[in-house]
Order: C-alpha cells, then sequence, then structure tokens
C-alpha cells in the first residue's frame, strides 16, 4: 500500500486497488485499532457494484481472516447485511460464489465454538505460586521488594549482567547434551502424583511443555495486542502466557535448589540444560527463554561449585544458547534464525510485545488532531509484527517432523500444576546448598 496516511475512507479504497497480500495481511490484523468494522463494510459494499470482483475477494479474505472477531463478536451489526449480501450475490451473480463465503462462515463458526471450549477446560496453566513473590532485578517474575506482588514481567538474564524483560520492556541464556532415552510411550507407565522431575526424560519434559505452550499461542488473537489492551489487566491471554513464562522459570530454580545433595543438584541442573537444548531443537523460542531465565537467576548462577560439575560440553551449550537469545543488538541472532524457520515453532513472546509496544508507543495512530487522517505506516509496522504470531500459529506441531509430540495425561497433569518458590525463598534455599 503506497498510502502514507489517509481517511478511512481511503485506506479501504487503497486495499481494493492493491494485489498485495501483505498489504492485505497488515489491514486484517490491525484495522480495529484504527477503524470500526462498520466502516470498512460500508466502504466495501459501495465499492462492490462498481468493483464487484476486487470487493468480494477482499470480502472473502475478511470472512476468512477475521469473521469470528468483525463479524460474530465485535461487529454483530454487519452480520446481518452480510447475509443479505449473500443473498443478492447468489440471485445476481453466483450461487458457487455465494456458497463460498457461507462455508467460511461454517468453518470460521464452529472453529470459534472449539477455541471457545479449549480455553474453559484449559486456561489455568500458568502453576501455582506457593507464596508471595518478592523477586529482584532479574527475576522472571519482576515482583515488587516492598509489597511482594508479582508483575507481568518476561525476564532472562546476560550471563555477565542480570536484567528485566517485561511485557513493555527486553531479555536472554543456558545449555546441555542429549540425555536420550525413547519417548514416553516407551515409558512404564506414571502414576499420579507417584513421580517427580527426577523420572522424566528431557525430550518428555520439552514436548509436554511447548505442546501447553503452542495452546496457549493459538488462543492469542491479533486483536489482544490492539492499544496495548493487554497491559490494563489479567485475565486475557498474552497476560496468562506471560504469567506461564515467569512460572516455568521459577519452577526450574525450585527443582533445582530444593536439592540439598550435591548428586542430585548436578542431575536437575543438567536435565533443565538438556531441556532448553531440545526447546530449541523444537524451535520453541519461548520455553527456551524461560529454561534460561531459571537457570540465570541469582540463586542458581551463585552455586559456582554446582556449576563447576557441569561437563565442559553442556557449560559451552548453555554460553551458545545465551548468545542466540542475547538481547544485545535488538536480538540480532535470534531475529535472524527465525525469519528463517520453517514449520512449528513458538517465537519468544517477550520479543513481540516489546516490538509492538515500541511502535504503539512511538507512532500514532492518527496525524491530524481531529483523528480523521489514519497513521497507515504505523498500520503496516503493527501488522508486520502481529502477522508472525499468525506464521506460527498456522504451523501447529502435530506434523511429521514431530512424530512424538503427543499429549500426555500424568505428565502434563504434572507440569500443568507447577510448585514454585519466591525468589527470597529460592536464594535462602540456594545458600543451604552452598552457604558461601
Amino acid at each position: 500500500m503506497d498510502l502514507k496516511n489517509g481517511s478511512a475512507y481511503d485506506v479501504v479504497q487503497s486495499l481494493l486497488d492493491t494485489n498485495d497480500l501483505d498489504t492485505i495481511n497488515y489491514f486484517f490484523a490491525t484495522f480495529p485499532q484504527f477503524m470500526s468494522a462498520k466502516t470498512v463494510w460500508d466502504v466495501l459494499t459501495e465499492k462492490y457494484p462498481v468493483k464487484p470482483e476486487r470487493a468480494f475477494r477482499i470480502l472473502e479474505s475478511w470472512i476468512e481472516r477475521e469473521f469470528v472477531r468483525d463479524f460474530l463478536t465485535q461487529g454483530r451489526g454487519i452480520l446481518a447485511p452480510l447475509k443479505e449480501l449473500l443473498d443478492v450475490i447468489e440471485r445476481t451473480e453466483s450461487k458457487d460464489k455465494a456458497n463460498t463465503l457461507k462455508l467460511m462462515m461454517i468453518r470460521a463458526s464452529r472453529s470459534n465454538r472449539r477455541y471457545e471450549k479449549t480455553v474453559k477446560l484449559r486456561h489455568n496453566n500458568s502453576g501455582i505460586l506457593l507464596s508471595p513473590s518478592t523477586s529482584q532485578e532479574g527475576s522472571p517474575l519482576g515482583g515488587s521488594p516492598k509489597n511482594g506482588s508479582p508483575t507481568n514481567t518476561i525476564a532472562t538474564r546476560n550471563m555477565k549482567s542480570p536484567y528485566v524483560i517485561s511485557i513493555s520492556g527486553s531479555s536472554s541464556p543456558v545449555s546441555s547434551p542429549k540425555m536420550a532415552r525413547g519417548p514416553f510411550q516407551e515409558f512404564v507407565p506414571l502414576e499420579p502424583g507417584k513421580f517427580d522431575l527426577e523420572d522424566l526424560e528431557p525430550r518428555d519434559i520439552a514436548i509436554q511443555l511447548t505442546l501447553i505452550e503452542s495452546e496457549m499461542l493459538s488462543r492469542i488473537k491479533t486483536s489482544d495486542f490492539h492499544n496495548l489492551k493487554w497491559k490494563s489487566g489479567a485475565g486475557n491471554p498474552i497476560t496468562r502466557m506471560v504469567d506461564r513464562f515467569n512460572s516455568v522459570s521459577y519452577w526450574v530454580a525450585t527443582e533445582i535448589v530444593m536439592q540439598t545433595e550435591m548428586k542430585k543438584r548436578l542431575s536437575a541442573l543438567r536435565k533443565f540444560i538438556a531441556v532448553a537444548e531440545v526447546m530449541r531443537e523444537f524451535q520453541n523460542f519461548n520455553g527456551l527463554m524461560e529454561i534460561i531465565g531459571g537457570l540465570n537467576l541469582h540463586p542458581i548462577t551463585r552455586m559456582k561449585l554446582t556449576w563447576e560439575q557441569v561437563p565442559a560440553s553442556q557449560r559451552a551449550m548453555v554460553e551458545e544458547l545465551n548468545a542466540l537469545m542475547d538481547n544485545r543488538q535488538n536480538y540480532k541472532d535470534y531475529r535472524q534464525l527465525l525469519k528463517s524457520v520453517k514449520g512449528p515453532a513458538i517465537p519468544y513472546l517477550g520479543v513481540m510485545t516489546r516490538d509492538v509496544i515500541f511502535t504503539d508507543e512511538g507512532n500514532t495512530n492518527f496525524v491530524d488532531a481531529g483523528k480523521k487522517m489514519i497513521n497507515v505506516q504505523k498500520m503496516a509496522m503493527l501488522g508486520e509484527i502481529l502477522m508472525q504470531l499468525k506464521r506460527f500459529q498456522l504451523a501447529p506441531y502435530a506434523s511429521t517432523r514431530f512424530t512424538d509430540f503427543k499429549v500426555h495425561p500424568v505428565i502434563r497433569e504434572f507440569l500443568s500444576k507447577l510448585v514454585v518458590l519466591p525468589e527470597e525463598m529460592l536464594y535462602k534455599h540456594s545458600l543451604l546448598c552452598e552457604p558461601t
């Protein structure tokens, strides 16, 4: 779209004139932040008699991408006119054309009902915080030392200095060799409540964590990012995924410091390094950062005697993963890798939210005081970011490449109810493990 700014009418008109698929995708991913669905509908129906084929193509794209959001949820007022238009198309143009749109509507409606059922059954995956967070700088939870209330923060840190990555901010690092045994199908059956981390293989942990996060990612809608509304309160899919991130990071640290015997503590540390490496293999970069975040909390990094027992190959892997996810130069290495990724992947949510915040806060929605002239360049920038989300949501892990990606109910239940300690307690247990 060559238009840099213009009225809502101008923007929709230019959409009718373009053949660029990216422009169409960016528009439907972002337009509710700039104009109403009814406005888009009014321009399309006005232009339909003049440009029927182009208007139909855009309408087809709209229904395919955002029927639930714009016709069933936010734009119920245009659902009846849509049905009337379909009747007109059927009578005056082609039954096949009308049926094409109707089939898209039916598929979208069914998909939405399944989605709502999934949310009701599986929304509580963020883990259990046993006591209030009193985390300090560099902790994944990023809570306040004064009142102990956790904030929505995603964090990792550089090996040299800690830093927080919040959903308004930035991040980093760890690793491992492959501790191989078959996937969970080969396990002796696990009984709920009668096993712990020691009984699980790194790959099986990574599979179940990835399946949980893949489902959580699938629930996030592009509209959840509009006007940064996820920052206004808890309960939305983005905040839930952030909370899950923090819980997993603290769980990693908790499992390690709770092992007072060196042998068991070293085993737990090595296992999580192995999980981090498998996460990279799975292209689950959000999960990779979760594990890295836990391994780089101060209560873990301070245990020098334990780290000295880690084989050199695993320590080298830790450094390699740290370098990959380093936040310096705006996550240059990670961004380059993400561009080349094919097939299923889970992007690091901290980078996506950071990019949205910088774009949204650094550019106004409108270029005039009367809020009539839309900043089309901002629409395009936001659209490019949000289409990353769409890209990875369309590539599920249930593919031929990941043939062992199946839900194991017992392991999933274990990993869905994580027992975590706040940073103050982590540090106390760390001192018990290694007093100096």
